[in-house]
């Protein structure tokens, strides 16, 4: 088989994939916590917003005050990388609606996910030169019953398993070329999984040794 011929295969399964989250994401609930994270993101956005609008002078645009509902977020401290994208793309789309908010943070993870799926793809296949086992690997991961629901609504575990393996994959571009390029992917990326969960920062210092 060539190697267009490959490249084909392997759009249509992710694409397969893809679409399969696109029909089910409505179908998944919410956890205890999903308010406490989605209060956290909208703390955050407002802070990253208002701190812009000060750093370029742009005090002449009106903002309204935290509310007080955001002001006393008692999780602020807490990572918040995903539910600030979440907060932002809400506000962009102008979903006021919860259950809008919801579905679309169940899509966003199930996206950022099916990336990470991809780019593990990439890891094996540059490890093993065989798109049909990388493949299958992919899929064992995909039909885990756990991985699947929780992909949709985990947007703490599944999002660091996400950026887990975007870190993988920098780090393999990187031993297999060191450039600029690949060291700001491997700091954007370690970054990211050690704001995730400070557990992160155990593969950061493997590598680094």
């Amino acid at each position: 088989i060539n190697i267009s011929s490959k490249k084909t295969v392997v759009f249509l399964f992710f694409t397969i994939i893809l679409l399969t989250g696109i029909f089910v994401y409505k179908d998944y609930g919410l956890t205890i916590d999903d308010e406490y994270y989605r209060k956290n993101g909208f703390f955050y956005k407002e802070f990253i917003t208002k701190y812009i609008y000060h750093l370029f002078n742009l005090d002449f645009v009106k903002l309204d005050l935290l509310s007080n509902e955001i002001q006393n977020n008692s999780l602020r401290n807490h990572p918040a990388t995903f539910e600030i994208i979440l907060a932002f793309l809400s506000d962009f789309l102008k979903l006021n609606q919860i259950n809008e908010i919801y579905n679309l943070s169940h899509l966003l993870n199930f996206i950022i996910y099916t990336i990470s799926l991809y780019l593990f793809y990439k890891i094996l296949n540059k490890r093993f030169k065989n798109s049909y086992l990388s493949i299958l690997f992919v899929i064992i991961i995909f039909l885990t019953p756990r991985f699947f629901a929780e992909s949709f609504y985990n947007s703490r575990d599944i999002f660091f398993f996400s950026l887990f393996i975007l870190f993988l994959y920098s780090a393999q571009k990187y031993i297999y070329k060191d450039n600029i390029q690949n060291i700001l992917l491997i700091s954007f990326s370690s970054a990211l999984l050690i704001n995730a969960k400070v557990l992160g920062i155990i593969p950061f210092i493997l590598f680094f040794i």
